[in-house]
């Protein structure tokens, strides 16, 4: 079971490492008067820490903080754990909030999967900064464990200082700020001692068998019988890993002005290049959406079947929850969630939440344009999916073609037709996004219309 430590001592305290003023430092450089911060708070000694610096800090550089728990729910202890974060911030008058969060491993391990989500939760934070308390020693075990996992140098990289968080909704998102990354684990415990600060012992954080704890356990005191300078030097070694990192991200970035256009990667472009360059691009690529990174070993076997495949080939790959798909000479990212066909009534809503991640269809008043208002009066109007045989006349001076033939004349790619939402009108195909209003529902002049504005998921149209 997880303990409550007080530091207690009956010798007289070593003043304490000045992590106010190296905070302060840091903070100084990032944060304005009246920004807000929110503390990432575990009730460990590191962020217990950082609760008590951020408070010293407070008034003379006038931000506001909260703290934030975040219940992995993996823990049995892990509400224990969030009242005594409370009970913390309830003693200092600070606010506080706990948020539970849902960990989905599938295609990562727990702590990656969890880092994801907990990020997740950050991002959507009403705040200036997010702040976390890692330090030195986190650095170290990171790069170690990043290079023992055969990572490439955007893995092996430094925690940066300062780092932008996106959000899942679109909205701007708070950055995240790291203000004690030159200061020891050691420094850490010893301010605590000093000030007589209590927090969580968590026991799973002395269980070796994860790789985190068996590094910092086992490796790290040997290495430093040695090596006592160990931490400063590997993280200036993963320092130049993300000088390096940035280098390859900007000669993606030229290679990607020419390469990738409408969010999709031409193939031809990416053929072109040499080998390790054509796996930076699509690196460049994959990141860019928010993907965990595949192996170079998968990075080549993806240009490879590139190269060998044609344009009318059906180049499908499996990147966990995401698909690159191949049409029109371009690799597109795709969800790989599969939609069920689906029926919607609309009954005037100016904005219509459509299921299983198709997104919203919003639904704006017109004069003049869209479709004809009093011609939705007359049977009950529906949003549908495709089924086959839809048939669709949005120029008047043409006859009536098929939706099919409609797509395939717009190159609408095949696994976007099966996402798209129809508005019909009892029976009848009224409106396909991208295509138009059926001539028959066509707005006259100054007449009242509605004009659908189509509006894909997140991940629709982060991958399109």
């Amino acid at each position: 079971m997880a303990n409550s430590k007080k530091s207690q001592s009956n010798d007289r305290p070593n003043a304490p490492p000045d992590l106010p003023a190296e905070a302060e430092i840091v903070l100084r450089k990032w944060v304005k008067k009246g920004d807000k911060l929110v503390l990432g708070l575990s009730g460990g000694i590191d962020s217990v820490v950082a609760l008590d610096v951020l408070e010293l800090l407070r008034e003379p550089l006038g931000f506001s903080y909260s703290a934030l728990y975040i219940d992995h729910r993996i823990s049995a202890d892990s509400s224990k754990w969030a009242d005594f974060c409370a009970g913390l911030c309830h003693v200092r008058g600070i606010d506080f909030r706990s948020v539970s969060i849902t960990i989905d491993t599938a295609g990562a391990g727990t702590e990656a999967a969890a880092r994801k989500a907990r990020y997740g939760v950050f991002a959507g934070q009403d705040a200036d900064f997010i702040i976390t308390a890692h330090h030195l020693d986190d650095q170290a075990e990171t790069l170690l464990l990043q290079l023992l996992r055969g990572a490439g140098l955007k893995g092996a990289s430094a925690m940066p200082e300062i780092r932008e968080l996106s959000s899942a909704s679109g909205e701007r998102a708070p950055r995240l700020l790291r203000p004690f990354l030159n200061l020891a684990r050691r420094d850490f415990e010893a301010y605590a001692r000093a000030k007589n600060l209590a927090w969580i012992d968590d026991e799973s954080n002395d269980n070796t068998s994860f790789d985190r704890n068996y590094v910092r356990h086992r490796v790290f005191p040997v290495v430093e019988q040695r090596f006592p300078g160990y931490r400063a030097t590997l993280a200036r070694a993963s320092r130049h890993f993300a000088a390096a990192s940035a280098l390859l991200d900007e000669l993606a970035e030229c290679d990607a002005a020419y390469a990738i256009s409408a969010g999709a990667l031409r193939i031809d472009a990416l053929c072109k290049l040499e080998q390790a360059r054509a796996n930076n691009l699509l690196r460049f690529f994959l990141g860019r959406a928010g993907l965990i990174l595949p192996s170079a070993v998968k990075l080549e076997e993806i240009v490879r079947q590139c190269r060998g495949s044609s344009d009318d080939s059906h180049l499908s790959i499996e990147l966990g929850h995401w698909q690159l798909r191949r049409f029109a000479g371009s690799l597109h990212l795709e969800p790989a969630f599969k939609l069920m066909p689906c029926i919607v009534k609309w009954n005037g809503e100016a904005r219509l939440e459509l299921p299983a991640g198709r997104g919203v269809l919003v639904m704006k008043k017109a004069i003049g344009a869209g479709i004809a208002a009093r011609r939705l009066e007359q049977q009950a109007v529906t949003v549908r999916t495709r089924y086959g045989g839809e048939r669709l006349k949005p120029d008047c001076k043409r006859p009536r073609r098929t939706l099919k033939n409609l797509l395939q004349e717009n190159r609408v790619p095949p696994w976007q037709r099966a996402r798209m939402p129809l508005l019909f009108c009892g029976e009848i195909l009224v409106w396909a996004p991208g295509l138009g209003v059926d001539c028959a529902y066509q707005t006259d002049a100054g007449e009242p219309g509605i004009i659908p504005e189509w509006q894909a998921s997140t991940a629709a149209r982060e991958a399109e």
